[in-house]
């Protein structure tokens, strides 16, 4: 792994020793003998370890049982043309939430840097970094697709949320989006629906390494030839576009991690859930009426700063050679916006009046 020290494993691995005994006797323990306690010390002197100050001083002051007063910080940064641009997407706010509630828990704040201030680079902000003393960094979602971040790595113990960020190859923390993926197609095929379709913005898929779109084409696969319906995922995504889509390939239900979909079906005239069933992917609080998968994006943000911590505690600096990928499992919401077909049509007026309000009205519920 590349550190920009060397790590306590290095110097247990060098003395032949666990590193339990190389962290007591750096601190001089007595429960290990004078003699043992010079020679890893000596080690670690070789090569080259150098304690974190941020873990030292927490821990100290965490044994002698005394309130730690300024706490370490773990930087968020975002990369959004706008300060705020990322908080206007629900899965982005519960991913800062996740992770700032967690670092809390460690001890650590999660302090939000935006890389496109006027004058901000990779540079500078590693600089500041630097200066503040800043080890750890939290790379949130891109906004388009997948891209790179420049920035002086050897210095930071990093990580990043979903698969946006290319280059670096960093730690990640993202949801299973294939396992989710696969999860609501065979909920749908269970309920009776054959003709399922996908559509989502191309940069959706993207920065979900295209793992929405394989589980689908997997899915394909196994259908029969009429069931299978060309997907519309595209970086034209707009309403024209899915309503030419929707017209051409007429789906009994649409699965999608745009919600604004609800709304241009209800100008095409067509009712949710009696006329087309609808799959929010990116189900939250605000997406409450819909059906959908939860991406539990809180348990991400949280398990990319168990990533960073991890590093810090181990104090590893720098791009890992072996990236490791955490995955969160999504679960499946039930929600207003399908339908059992296997024991309601879901065509008849009674129907349309059992799920009548501004989804079946055609006016916007999520705009």
């Amino acid at each position: 792994m590349a550190i920009g020290q060397a790590s306590q494993s290095v110097v247990a691995k060098a003395a032949g020793v666990s590193q339990t005994a190389v962290s007591l006797a750096l601190r001089n323990h007595p429960s290990i003998p004078e003699a043992t306690r010079e020679r890893i010390k000596a080690i670690a002197e070789q090569v080259g370890y150098r304690p974190n100050p941020y873990i030292a001083a927490l821990m100290k002051q965490v044994r002698r049982r005394r309130r730690v007063i300024e706490r370490p910080t773990i930087a968020y940064v975002t990369s959004h043309l706008e300060k705020d641009g990322w908080r206007k997407r629900g899965i982005f706010r519960r991913y800062f939430e996740g992770a700032s509630k967690r670092a809390t828990e460690l001890g650590y704040k999660l302090e939000e840097f935006w890389l496109k201030e006027p004058g901000m680079n990779g540079e500078r902000l590693g600089k500041i970094f630097w200066t503040r003393s800043i080890d750890g960094a939290i790379l949130a979602p891109l906004p388009h697709g997948r891209g790179h971040v420049h920035m002086q790595w050897d210095r930071i113990a990093a990580a990043t949320i979903n698969f946006s960020v290319v280059r670096p190859n960093l730690h990640r923390a993202a949801n299973h989006q294939m396992q989710s993926l696969s999860m609501a197609v065979r909920r749908l095929v269970k309920m009776g629906y054959g003709r399922i379709g996908l559509a989502m913005p191309m940069e959706s898929d993207a920065r979900a390494d295209h793992n929405w779109a394989a589980s689908f084409l997997f899915h394909q696969e196994q259908m029969s030839s009429e069931q299978k319906w060309p997907m519309l995922v595209t970086e034209a995504w707009h309403e024209a576009a899915f309503a030419e889509w929707c017209r051409l390939r007429r789906p009994e239900v649409v699965i999608s991690t745009d919600s604004r979909v609800v709304h241009w079906l209800g100008r095409m005239g067509l009712r949710i859930p009696t006329d087309v069933g609808f799959v929010c992917l990116e189900w939250g609080e605000d997406e409450s009426e819909y059906t959908g998968i939860r991406q539990n994006a809180r348990l991400v943000g949280a398990a990319a700063v168990d990533l960073v911590v991890e590093q810090l505690e181990h104090n590893e600096r720098g791009l890992p050679d072996h990236p490791k990928t955490v995955l969160i499992g999504g679960d499946w919401v039930d929600g207003e916006t399908v339908i059992d077909r296997t024991t309601c049509k879901g065509h008849g007026d009674d129907a349309g009046r059992m799920r009548a309000g501004p989804m079946a009205a055609g006016q916007p519920v999520v705009s």
